[in-house]
């Protein structure tokens, strides 16, 4: 389970990220699961060893970031600058528009800009910026938004209606091997998710 989680989840991530590196976070995750699980807890051990798995992979990844601080941080000002002023004058703002808002010099524009194109893709848990050149268009604005929706709407379902979504659609488990994980049957992990789109269908609403 381990091994197939990281498997997964390295498909998606640049050739950058190695296997081997995914692979060996995913087997400490399910040895703290295996140290932390209590017989006595009502949650099957694949699903609490899972979910102890798949926080360990992002957090090699986040480890691995090679962005600086200082990338970061001009990457945030940028992003967040672009958005604002394009929602100010309805179109896309020139680098110097954008300097001269963040206080930004014309390279620390560029190397933000540079930065956010660079930014490694990560598990569940950021909006991702389109750019065109160094700003956002008004279509990854409204991509982030509809993301931000989202992560609310699935933040209201219940923890195990969550878990099957997660695992199908971020780690991109089978109907089959989301039930091995919880240990329940394909047919009641298709009726699981279904309820669970029914409801984001209507938080989304």
């Amino acid at each position: 389970m381990a091994r197939m989680m990281a498997r997964k989840m390295a498909r998606r991530l640049p050739p950058s990220v190695t296997w081997d590196e995914l692979e060996s976070a995913a087997l400490l995750g399910l040895t703290e699961a295996a140290c932390r699980y209590e017989t006595n807890r009502a949650e099957p051990f694949m699903a609490f060893a899972a979910k102890r798995v798949r926080g360990a992979i992002l957090d090699q990844l986040r480890r691995d970031d090679f962005l600086t601080r200082r990338g970061r941080r001009l990457a945030r000002s940028v992003s967040d600058t672009a958005t604002t002023l394009e929602a100010e004058l309805g179109r896309a703002a020139s680098d110097d528009e954008i300097g001269a808002a963040a206080g930004l010099t014309a390279d620390e524009v560029r190397e933000g800009a540079a930065a956010l194109r660079r930014a490694k893709a990560e598990a569940f848990d950021e909006v991702s910026h389109s750019l065109d050149d160094s700003v956002a268009t008004r279509e990854a604005v409204n991509r982030a938004q509809t993301r931000v929706e989202l992560r609310h709407a699935v933040g209201n379902l219940a923890e195990r209606d969550a878990m099957v979504l997660s695992m199908l659609y971020r780690d991109g488990l089978t109907l089959r091997e989301v039930g091995d994980v919880l240990g329940v049957s394909e047919s009641r992990v298709c009726q699981i998710h279904k309820r669970a789109l029914k409801e984001l269908r209507a938080h989304l609403a």
